[in-house]
């Protein structure tokens, strides 16, 4: 059976000069039995006046669970972006970790949206 991965919306899209930057979150499924596979963040950038034209992605995830509580908990393995707020030149992103704990991430805004591809 193929590694099957599932996108969700996060939190609202923010307005940029690019376009509507969208995060949501994604769900690989688990290779073993038992496992709940593991939760991680990508984003997209959406047409300022046509939100259904994707116009670049990340190319994988680019927040993924890596410490300690993201990676242990109550459901292991999760990274789960439900909020964002946007900054001059960082965007802010909260998140629930490992069903047991919030936490929130700086990025630079601009190393994102650089880091996208065009979309196909």
């Amino acid at each position: 059976m193929p590694n099957r991965v599932r996108h969700q919306p996060g939190p609202p899209p923010i307005r940029i000069p690019e376009g509507f930057l969208a995060i949501y979150h994604g769900n690989q499924k688990p290779t073993k039995p038992g496992e709940v596979g593991s939760y991680y963040g990508g984003a997209i950038l959406l047409d300022a006046h046509d939100p259904t034209k994707i116009l670049r992605r990340s190319p994988g995830p680019f927040f993924a669970p890596e410490t300690e509580f993201e990676v242990s908990g109550f459901v292991p393995n999760v990274v789960f972006p439900t909020g964002m707020v946007q900054g001059e030149e960082k965007l802010q992103v909260y998140y629930g970790a490992a069903d047991t704990v919030v936490g929130m991430v700086e990025f630079e805004l601009r190393e994102l949206v650089e880091g996208m591809i065009a979309s196909d």
